[in-house]
């Protein structure tokens, strides 16, 4: 089964067999002008809700091919489609209005030149050579999150210029995101090993360096922007720091201790940007 064949026979049977209405095809853009086709559908007959969640088909393509059977992907999608309307609390109603949805703006940061076509739909402002853009974080617990990309209609539906937009994501973000910091030590621990691979010493915490990101782990590239960040982990490292892009998500910290070779680098996050990162989640090539 081809891949549009295997989208409409999954809305089909998700509207005929599952009972769900208002379930469309939809293309959505989604980072570095990457576009990925989504369900998107309304509640099942008998049940009400605010939510109308958007769920990736290309993943439940791969399943597909994979093995998994037709009843498998329905029964997948009618999961995830349930968790995130029960665990996102949302009133549509709420969001027509600026004085509630202010206290939910936060922004992001992404590559200003490979959204060009995006940026053209959303309010945003240039930082270095990313564009920072701004979406409303829905209320989540610890293991579901979710939001709304701010586009320009929105700020037309609200009546308030983009610097507002800007004041209150700035003001939000660092207080909803609240930033963390792992050591490399840290990392690899969380991976699984605990002793040194090339020796039997217990592994320490290695401030040679830093991954900055949020609580949540997800956007959390834009850290490096809240107010007294950088300077304060500056000090604690005695130096003075080279900002390497990771992804979206995070950035890596290095301390300038004199013997960086700076093209090597800007070699590397060429190479990983190119080979190991998400095309959808590179940030930059900058150092």
């Amino acid at each position: 089964m081809t891949y549009k064949d295997f989208c409409n026979n999954i809305k089909e049977k998700m509207i005929n067999e599952r009972g769900y209405e208002n379930v469309r095809l939809i293309d959505v853009r989604k980072n570095n002008d990457v576009i990925l086709q989504g369900l998107c559908m309304g509640a099942a007959d008998g049940e009400d809700s605010d939510i109308s969640p958007t769920i990736y088909l290309n993943g439940m393509y791969e399943k597909y091919l994979e093995g998994a059977t037709t009843e498998d992907i329905l029964d997948l999608l009618e999961r995830s489609y349930k968790d995130g309307a029960n665990k996102l609390k949302f009133n549509k109603n709420d969001f027509l209005d600026y004085e509630i949805v202010r206290k939910r703006l936060a922004f992001k940061l992404i590559n200003y030149e490979k959204n060009k076509s995006l940026l053209e739909e959303i309010p945003h402002t240039k930082v270095l050579d990313l564009a920072m853009c701004f979406y409303y974080l829905l209320e989540d617990d610890k293991s579901c999150v979710a939001s709304i990309q701010v586009r320009n209609e929105h700020l037309e539906m609200w009546g308030i210029e983009r610097d507002i937009l800007i004041r209150d994501a700035l003001k939000n973000t660092p207080e909803m995101l609240k930033v963390k910091t792992i050591t490399m030590g840290e990392f690899i621990r969380h991976l699984g090993f605990t002793r040194d691979i090339f020796g039997d010493e217990d592994l320490e915490d290695d401030y040679s360096m830093i991954i900055l990101t949020n609580e949540k782990k997800i956007n959390g590239a834009g850290c490096f922007l809240y107010e007294e960040v950088l300077p304060k982990i500056s000090e604690k490292m005695d130096a003075n720091l080279y900002i390497i892009p990771s992804s979206v998500h995070e950035v890596i910290l290095v301390p300038d201790n004199g013997n960086i070779d700076l093209c090597y680098i800007k070699e590397l996050v060429n190479e990983v940007n190119n080979t190991t990162v998400a095309r959808d989640e590179i940030r930059s090539y900058e150092v």
